[in-house]
């Protein structure tokens, strides 16, 4: 965990400094910064995942740069997922991924992007008190509005799959959707 911190911090750094490039981008355009957030909502079990645990309340951070002065940005997050289960006491989850974000191109003040990645979830299930890294994919999207030129707000969608075939005597995989309320916002360490 204090390795995944460490890796966290120092992609937050390098991102913020290979930014310092596109400040003209940034003077009619908002979300060309770079952007930290955090988002908050429902963490809902999809398919067969749902009858075994119950929707709960998840959030979580993240962290976005942009990618020169394409549509592009790079995503990395993280979040924190507890769940009652019917056939366990709890199950938490630590979901840690990284993205490829792209921006439609509609001339609005909204923003409207679509995501895909892959990373890991930590899973962890009580009583029993087996924990292990799974392989996840995800895919999603955003709708996000400016608060001005320092922050935005929006909502998420984000599929998870947490990829647990590769366990033995496992027959499924989990599906997730997380939905939620985010607030980034916008680096501005270089000035305009």
């Amino acid at each position: 965990m204090k390795r995944l911190i460490i890796t966290a911090i120092v992609l937050i750094c390098v991102c913020t400094v290979y930014s310092g490039s596109e400040v003209s981008a940034r003077e009619s355009d908002p979300f060309k910064f770079p952007q930290v957030g955090f988002w908050i909502g429902p963490v809902t079990p999809l398919y067969t995942t749902r009858d075994t645990v119950d929707t709960a309340i998840g959030g979580g951070l993240f962290a976005r740069l942009n990618l020169g002065n394409s549509p592009f940005k790079l995503g990395f997050d993280g979040s924190y997922q507890k769940y009652k289960s019917k056939s366990l006491n709890q199950i938490t989850m630590f979901p840690v991924y990284g993205s490829l974000l792209y921006r439609l191109p509609i001339s609005s003040m909204l923003s409207f992007q679509l995501k895909g990645g892959a990373g890991g979830a930590y899973v962890k299930a009580y009583p029993i008190n087996i924990a292990q890294w799974d392989p996840m994919f995800m895919g999603g999207a955003e709708l996000s509005f400016p608060l001005g030129t320092m922050a935005a707000i929006g909502l998420r969608v984000d599929y998870l799959m947490i990829y647990e075939k590769h366990i033995s005597g496992t027959k499924r995989n989990g599906h997730f959707l997380n939905t939620g309320l985010s607030i980034n916002f916008n680096l501005d360490l270089f000035g305009r």
